[in-house]
C-alpha cells in the first residue's frame, strides 16, 4: 500500500514512518522543510514543492495528517500560525483525497475536552486556539473518505529538539530537582508505539467517521509519572503533587480529557489496552539510561 505521511517529521511521524516501512507499506513523508519519496533514504527540501503537486506525483492509496501546531502557548499568541498550521494544511490535504477519491486517516487531540469524563465523540468543548483550531480542522475535512483520531500518545521522543512529557518526566525525576505534578488533570494516554500498531491494522478497512483512541481506564497527570518512575526504580521524593489551579498559567487548558473508546472499539473491532501497559512500554524504553 503506498501511504504519504503530511507532518511526518514529529514525534508520531518518525515512528509511524518506521513502523508501517516495516509491515511492508510504500511510505513517503511530507513536512514544513523537507519532503522523501516512498521508502527513500534521500530527504530533499520543499521550499519550491507544493504539497498538491507531491501528492500528485506520489499517487497514494492514504494519507496520514500529522501536520499540526502542538505549541499551546504559540498556537494561543499567534492564531494566525495555529490556522496554517492546524487547519489550512487540512484543507489541502482533504481538497486533493476527496478529487482523487483517496482516504485520509487525520490524527487529532483530547485537548478537544473539557468537563467531566469519560468523554464521547459528540460532546467537544475546546477552551483555547490550540483545541478550537483542531476542532474547526475536523469540521472542514469531514466527509466520507475522512477518519479522525482522537488521541494522547505517550513515548521517548527521537526527535532532535523536540522533547516528549516522558522525556521530561524522566528528566526532572533524574536531575532530583524539584517540580510540580498535577493530580487534577485526567488523560488516557497510550503508548506511540501501540497507536502506530492499531492504526496500521485499521487501514484495511479503514471507516470513516471521528473516533476516540485510547487506554480503555484513565490516570491522572501526577499518577501516570509516579508510576513511570517507580517502575525504573528513580527516587520520586522530589516531586509535588498540586493542582493545576494552584499554578498560573498563560493559556487555559482542559483538566479532563478521558476519552470514552467504546465506538472506536465496536466499530473496528479492536480492544483497547490499559494505562497499566502504557507505563510498561514507556518504561522499557527508558531502562538502557539507567
Amino acid at each position: 500500500m503506498k501511504i504519504i505521511i503530511v507532518g511526518g517529521y514529529g514525534q508520531l511521524g518518525t515512528r509511524l514512518y518506521q513502523y508501517l516501512v516495516s509491515k511492508g507499506h510504500l511510505v513517503g513523508i511530507f513536512g514544513s522543510k523537507y519532503f522523501q519519496n516512498l521508502n527513500s533514504l534521500e530527504i530533499n527540501n520543499n521550499k519550491d514543492v507544493l504539497l498538491n503537486e507531491y501528492l500528485d506525483h506520489q499517487k497514494p492509496d492514504i494519507i496520514f495528517n500529522l501536520a499540526a501546531l502542538t505549541n499551546i502557548i504559540k498556537c494561543q499568541e499567534r492564531p494566525d500560525l495555529a490556522y496554517a498550521s492546524n487547519v489550512k494544511v487540512a484543507l489541502e490535504v482533504i481538497d486533493w483525497a476527496k478529487c482523487n477519491k483517496v482516504r485520509l486517516l487525520h490524527i487529532s487531540t483530547d485537548h478537544l475536552y473539557n468537563g467531566d469524563g469519560p468523554h464521547k465523540e459528540q460532546n467537544p468543548s475546546p477552551i483555547n486556539n490550540y483545541a478550537i483550531t483542531k476542532l474547526f480542522a475536523e469540521y472542514v475535512i469531514k466527509s466520507d473518505y475522512t477518519t479522525i483520531i482522537r488521541t494522547n500518545y505517550l513515548g521517548k521522543s527521537y526527535c532532535k529538539g523536540k522533547e516528549s512529557l516522558t522525556d521530561w518526566i524522566f528528566k526532572n525525576f533524574s536531575n532530583q530537582s524539584k517540580f510540580n505534578l498535577f493530580t487534577d488533570i485526567y488523560f488516557s494516554p497510550i503508548h506511540v508505539t501501540t497507536l502506530c500498531q492499531i492504526l496500521s491494522e485499521t487501514l484495511e478497512d479503514l471507516k470513516p467517521g471521528t473516533y476516540n483512541l485510547g487506554t480503555r481506564d484513565s490516570i491522572s497527570k501526577a499518577d501516570f509519572a509516579f508510576l513511570f518512575a517507580e517502575s525504573l526504580g528513580l527516587n520520586t521524593s522530589n516531586a509535588i503533587r498540586t493542582l493545576s489551579s494552584d499554578e498560573s498559567s498563560q493559556v487555559m487548558r482542559p483538566k479532563d480529557m478521558q476519552l470514552d473508546i467504546t465506538k472506536f472499539e465496536s466499530t473496528f473491532n479492536i480492544k483497547m489496552p490499559s494505562v497499566m501497559s502504557t507505563v510498561q512500554l514507556c518504561s522499557k524504553e527508558y531502562l538502557p539510561l539507567i
